[in-house]
């Protein structure tokens, strides 16, 4: 752990139940620029202050992870989405036919995330060069109840080194990310299963970059919203 660490409240914590009850700890953490590992509604991640940079690259470090991939973010609701893309867009959107608002009501809470323009002051190891974000409302989670809390927008990467398989539950994460990170939050396991289905809303027309577990509903919703895109079964990380 680095210096500026070394005097946060809890290192590598396994929570007893109720996890809810605990929330507070975790917030505390985040708004230091600290790391919680907790579990999401398919696997666990890992939750930092997405508008910090400091506790971005400690994040990216930490994970070995390469240049050139965003990294994903939740949100408690659409009031921090829609934080983080510009106005200009949501509004053209709105006008094109697909309603963001409506998008959402279906889908979240929820593993679909959304590709978006992203707001110049995000730190750039978020949109590692793309100008977009990855975002979603997760699923009922703790994940969910740590992000609606918190208030602003947190990553959700995947609690594994680069390359490596993400862990369902809190035994199965690797001992150099406890020992990298602040807390973790032990949920059970999680369900695991297929990732998010990532819907790309910057393209024209949008399209489906991750089939992931939404895949045929988001494309029923999209053939009803008479908007319906090219897709590609090539995955983006997200």
């Amino acid at each position: 752990m680095t210096a500026s660490h070394r005097n946060l409240p809890k290192t590598a914590l396994i929570w007893p139940k109720p996890l809810r009850n605990n929330l507070p700890e975790a917030l505390h953490i985040l708004r230091r620029r600290g790391l919680v590992v907790v579990p999401t509604e398919t696997f666990y991640g890992i939750a930092c202050d997405a508008r910090n940079p400091e506790a971005v690259r400690r994040l990216l470090l930490l994970k070995g992870r390469e240049e050139g991939k965003p990294v994903p973010l939740i949100a408690g609701g659409m009031k921090i989405v829609r934080s983080l893309t510009s106005i200009a867009f949501l509004e053209r959107y709105r006008k094109s036919g697909l309603d963001l608002e409506a998008l959402a009501e279906r889908f979240w809470p929820g593993p679909l995330t959304l590709v978006l323009p992203a707001i110049s002051d995000l730190p750039s190891e978020i949109t590692a060069g793309t100008g977009t974000i990855g975002i979603r409302v997760p699923g009922p989670s703790v994940a969910l109840d740590l992000a609606r809390q918190f208030g602003g927008a947190l990553t959700a990467t995947s609690a594994n080194l680069s390359g490596k398989a993400p862990p369902r539950s809190a035994a199965d994460v690797d001992p150099k990310i406890l020992e990298g990170t602040d807390m973790v939050v032990d949920g059970d396991d999680t369900p695991g299963g297929q990732p998010s289905t990532v819907l790309d809303l910057t393209a024209d027309p949008p399209r489906i970059i991750r089939p992931g577990v939404l895949y045929e509903e988001v494309r029923e919703f999209l053939k009803q919203s008479r908007v319906q895109g090219p897709e590609s079964r090539g995955e983006r990380t997200v």
